[in-house]
């Protein structure tokens, strides 16, 4: 940030992620992960809610490696 105010740096951060989590993470998709483990659990198989969430959190930090820090930094 070329002004130097460290006030008007933090604001425009958090303004930028709260861009990111409203766009990135409020997905259909998102909501899909979570009624996949809900089902799983559900239907009594925690070994499937196991591999779909562990599915899910790998999928979410390569969204992050390749979208969320390439916006912030």
């Amino acid at each position: 940030m070329t002004s130097g105010d460290k006030y008007i740096v933090e604001f425009l951060d958090s303004i930028r992620l709260r861009i990111v989590r409203v766009t990135l993470f409020t997905s259909y998709q998102r909501r899909s992960y979570h009624e996949e483990v809900y089902l799983a659990i559900r239907g009594r198989g925690p070994d499937k809610a196991c591999i779909t969430m562990i599915n899910r959190e790998t999928n979410l930090l390569n969204c992050v490696r390749g979208k969320v820090i390439p916006i912030l930094f």
